[in-house]
């Protein structure tokens, strides 16, 4: 019976949800990367709502640390992603490419992400993720410690402008009059005449 481990993990989060990407994107393995994760013995599993891990078998894997590349196609499950994402110059009409693993562990998403100039349409992926099996994951993985990458979409920053209209003219409103509450107390504001 087969022995299966880690050998890499990604996780994909965002800012915008408090706990995870709130399922706004979504992995999978491309049709020709599934053929070669069967040649090397991996498999493939979400093991997280915004995780994903490659599993090699203990007794039967063997990698090309020169060539071979996992390709994941992701997909936005979500059409407001874009408006609660801070990602200066996002062109719906392109794809995208996130070459992984990468030298830190955690990294802002649209800074690791490259256009690839290829036009999108029906049934290509808004974001294709390369994973590079280099001798490195390689290493780490067989030494019990396998590498891991999180992605990280950061939230705009948004200024608010409230006006408050008085129905009685009669009567001035002080500030104390006025409050505005929020679920974890990040908004204040101060009353401007």
């Amino acid at each position: 019976m087969s022995t299966y481990r880690s050998l890499y993990s990604f996780r994909i989060e965002h800012e915008y949800f408090e706990d995870s990407n709130g399922n706004a994107l979504m992995c999978s393995v491309l049709p020709s990367a599934q053929k070669l994760m069967t040649q090397r013995g991996l498999l493939f599993r979400q093991t997280d709502e915004n995780e994903w891990t490659i599993l090699y078998d203990t007794e039967n894997a063997g990698l090309d640390t020169e060539s071979d590349i996992i390709e994941f196609r992701v997909l936005m499950s979500e059409p407001a992603f874009v408006f609660y994402t801070e990602w200066q110059n996002f062109n719906p009409m392109v794809a995208y490419q996130i070459d992984l693993p990468i030298g830190k562990s955690e990294v802002n998403a649209t800074d690791v992400i490259t256009e690839i100039g290829v036009k999108r349409s029906f049934g290509i992926p808004f974001c294709t993720i390369m994973i590079h099996l280099t001798k490195e994951l390689w290493q780490a993985a067989k030494k019990d410690v396998p590498l891991k990458n999180t992605l990280i979409f950061k939230t705009p920053e948004r200024f608010w402008e409230y006006v408050f209209i008085c129905q009685n003219t009669n009567r001035e409103i002080s500030s104390e009059c006025l409050k505005l509450e929020t679920d974890k107390e990040i908004l204040t504001f101060r009353l401007q005449r």
